[in-house]
């Protein structure tokens, strides 16, 4: 089951944080009463404060600071940590532990996600288990829509009129079952079913040329 989401209905706002005199904001969604989403974009704007949000970062988590490869992904990390931080309403103490397919997990019963792209960074709590992507929509590449698309996808992306879109939802779609799940990255995404699923999928678009989706499982784990 999949459905497509409309933010703009589900936004409440947005919600101030302030390191020492470093401040942002973020957009806060509250989607099907049991998640949670923080959304801010233009990130590069704080890599100059780089610095002020590391001293300000708990020492247990410096390993998922410094597993980021690039410049713009350890200001993306940051920023990701300090909004759920935000989001979990935490007073700076909040402690990420990951499974050994660096899928981020809490130990007080939420469960939680994280993506980002370019300079955009997408967090979800939730009260069941929860997997989010976000992604700047594809241009149209066969490779890759062999790579994750099984028999029957493959050929309703060859007869869509917006390839571009159709193979950007399903890449968001089968990433997020992947994060979802905790599957390791060398799992087939053809495997993936995101029509008979035990779980639901969800698509929204944040800008023009930006596309997510997320995976929560049915129940309650």
């Amino acid at each position: 089951m999949c459905e497509v989401i409309n933010l703009i209905k589900c936004s409440s706002g947005k919600k101030a944080i302030e390191v020492e005199n470093v401040g942002f904001s973020y957009e806060v969604f509250n989607i099907k009463k049991n998640i949670m989403l923080g959304y801010i974009n233009n990130t590069q704007n704080y890599i100059e404060y780089i610095e002020i949000l590391l001293n300000n970062l708990p020492e247990k988590m410096f390993n998922y600071y410094n597993k980021a490869s690039n410049l713009q992904d350890k200001i993306n990390s940051l920023l990701s940590y300090y909004m759920l931080n935000s989001l979990l309403e935490k007073q700076n103490d909040l402690i990420l532990n990951f499974s050994t397919n660096g899928k981020p997990y809490l130990d007080n019963g939420k469960f939680i996600s994280i993506s980002h792209t370019q300079n955009i960074v997408l967090c979800a709590v939730s009260t069941k288990m929860i997997g989010i992507d976000i992604e700047k929509t594809f241009v149209y590449n066969d490779k890759i829509a062999n790579y994750i698309a099984n028999d029957i996808e493959y050929n309703k992306l060859l007869k869509s009129k917006n390839k571009d879109k159709m193979l950007s939802s399903l890449w968001t779609k089968k990433e997020s079952y992947i994060k979802c799940y905790d599957l390791n990255l060398s799992y087939s995404m053809k495997n993936i079913d995101t029509i008979n699923s035990n779980c639901t999928f969800c698509e929204f678009q944040f800008e023009n040329d930006i596309c997510g989706a997320f995976c929560q499982t049915e129940n309650n784990i």
